[in-house]
């Protein structure tokens, strides 16, 4: 055999992800819609432009099932034997756009304060509220042929504020949010994902 194996074919540069994609939050598919009719609402909701997020260098998306085998269980692990307890999902970004609610959404937990002259006063709080809880948070990022839309729910800040900057180039804020369930035995873990081509 001659050349290295490889696994590369047309379809292969359809399915790259390609960019860093764009953070919102309010943005939702509907249970039995289309896909036209998202791709549509999804290109009306970036034009609009009310719910991003700002600008990410980077990210990452894990969603992570908590397994375990039964008390008792054989010595050895063996298909079928194992019991998932829930999810650990997480999607970490590296905002570029600092503002006030960028800060507030890091820190999970805030009370802010506007002034008329301009002026906002972020700080953090030690009681957190069902209102420093994200209802949703929507990661949509570009493949070679289409998009891919994560969809997280009861969303919370759970690393913190850290603002890197420096002499030369933009500051970052590295911001990690976790999703949570809603404590009402919702079907399934609290994210959904979706490739459109």
């Amino acid at each position: 055999m001659r050349g290295m194996m490889t696994g590369l074919r047309p379809e292969t540069f359809e399915n790259l992800q390609l960019g860093a994609g764009v953070l919102m939050t309010g943005f939702a598919w509907r249970e039995g819609e289309s896909a036209d009719a998202l791709r549509g609402r999804l290109a009306a909701f970036l034009k609009e432009g009310k719910g991003l997020l700002g600008t990410a260098k980077s990210g990452r998306f894990s969603c992570i099932p908590r397994l375990r085998a039964p008390e008792g269980a054989a010595r050895n692990p063996y298909r079928g034997g194992w019991v998932t307890d829930g999810w650990d999902i997480r999607l970490s970004a590296v905002l570029l756009e600092i503002t006030p609610g960028q800060f507030a959404r890091a820190l999970g937990c805030v009370h802010m304060e506007r002034s008329e002259e301009g002026m906002t006063v972020v700080r953090p709080c030690l009681a957190l509220s069902e209102e420093d809880y994200l209802p949703d948070l929507c990661w949509a990022g570009d493949m070679g042929k289409g998009c891919c839309l994560i969809r997280m729910e009861n969303v919370l800040s759970m690393a913190g504020a850290a603002l890197a900057f420096g002499k030369r180039g933009e500051g970052e804020m590295p911001m990690i949010f976790s999703a949570h369930e809603n404590g009402t035995g919702q079907d399934g873990p609290p994210c959904r994902i979706v490739f459109l081509k």
